[in-house]
This record gives structure tokens, sequence and C-alpha cells, in this order.
């Protein structure tokens, strides 16, 4: 390993870094996340079922970092996977920030997880890779980042109603989710929507969501989906000032 990156003494198996496809079939990415092409890390199933792979990071200033957040991309593909988890350092003891287990199918997925509370510490970041039952339980990760977030950071997630169907009507309710992605609260969202490029809608969530929190909002204002056979295109936004867009 490198850049202060080790390999725990305590289990039988490791992390490697690969490119391409690992060995055994029917299980780990074809390639790393971020090219196809490059670099990643991962647990080998094959000759290693049961047995865990821990890998350690160099220690993480977080003193002067308010409210850090980790991000990475991980593939758990295969039958018998097995679990994944990122672990942070308190002092004592290892605390689970992020933890997964099972298939998640082939493709790589992002992983978040607040680490609010070392906010203030020198800590260390470890990933524990327990691997399954059978040799198809390959796990890897990819494009590892522990950053301080932006304080106002209100980001729609999705559009959950209306939903495809017949018999939408003229008077059709928009519902989104929105989550607060900054470290600090917020208690005044400014939201917006355009249906197919038209007139902007404006309206105002009035309620504190918290950093990390994920609420619903229902526009009051509703939108004509009456059109027969007419295809809708929805923009959604926030407008929070200082916001990071």
């Amino acid at each position: 390993m490198s850049n202060g990156w080790i390999q725990s003494d305590e289990e039988d198996a490791d992390w490697w870094v690969n490119t391409g496809p690992t060995a055994s079939g029917n299980t780990g990415p074809n390639g790393d996340h971020t090219s196809g092409n490059g670099k990643y890390l991962f647990t080998e199933a094959s000759g290693f079922v049961n047995d865990t792979a821990i890998l350690i990071s160099p220690c993480l200033d977080l003193t002067n970092i308010q409210c850090p957040k980790l991000d990475f991309w991980y593939n758990m593909f295969g039958a018998a996977t097995g679990t994944l988890s990122a672990q942070m350092y308190d002092g004592t003891n290892w605390v689970t920030v992020w933890t997964l287990s099972g298939n998640q199918g082939p493709d790589w997925n992002l992983a978040e997880a607040d680490l609010c509370a070392f906010e203030g510490m020198v800590s260390q970041l470890r990933f524990v890779g327990k691997i399954g039952s059978a040799t198809t339980s390959d796990i890897a990760i990819d494009d590892i980042n522990l950053y301080e977030p932006e304080p106002y950071d209100a980001y729609v997630l999705d559009v959950i109603a209306p939903v495809d169907g017949c018999g939408l009507t003229s008077n059709e309710s928009l519902t989104i989710t929105l989550t607060n992605f900054g470290y600090e609260p917020l208690d005044t969202i400014p939201l917006n929507y355009t249906v197919n490029g038209g007139a902007t809608v404006t309206e105002n969530l009035i309620a504190t969501v918290n950093p990390g929190d994920t609420v619903q909002y229902t526009f009051t204002t509703t939108v004509n989906l009456s059109g027969f056979g007419t295809d809708y295109d929805f923009v959604v936004w926030s407008t929070v000032p200082n916001d990071i867009m």
C-alpha cells in the first residue's frame, strides 16, 4: 500500500490493488469506478472464504474541519457477498459509520457517511471487508473522499409524485424529496419547479431540516398533466442563499 495506508495484521485476508476484472467469476467489478481502466482496491474471496480484510488509513487531522463527511464508491457483486464496513477511530474504539451486506449487483454504488462526531479529532479510517461463504464474494472500493461540506447545501433528490400512468388530471400534486447535505440547519428553503420549460413556480419549505436529514415537500401549486400522449419534463431545484447549487 502507498500514501500511509496499511493492512491490518490481525486478519488473514488482505485488500489488493487491481485493474480490470477480479480473478473469480461472477463477482467483483469489471474495472475501476473512475474510468474503467484505472486501479481500485478489492478483497479476493478465492482462498479466503469467511475471512476478514482490514485496510487502515494514516492519521487524519480533523481539528479544523467542520462536520467532515466521507464518500466512496463500492462494488459488492456476487451471490455470496459478505459485509463491507467503514469505521472511524474515536481514540478508544473503532466506530462503524457505514455498513452494508449482501449482493448489490454489478454496478459501482456511492456510499456516504456523516463524520460530525469526529470533528476536532485526529482520527483514522478503516475499511473492513468480511468475505462471504463462497468465492462469489469479492468486495471492491474506489475514489475515497473525506472532505468538509459546504455550510448550506439543500439538494433535491427526487420527484416522487406524480408518477407515470393513465388518468392524470389538470390538478396533480408535485411532491419531492430534499436532503440537507450542508453542516448548518436550514429553516426556510426556497423551492422552484418548471414543467416543460414553462413559468417557474417558487414556494418556501418552512421547516427545520438538520444536516443529513431528508424531508418530503408537496407544492401547493398543482400541475396540469391532462394532455393525452404528452411527455412532461420536470425541473426542480432549491435556491437557498449561499448554497453551492
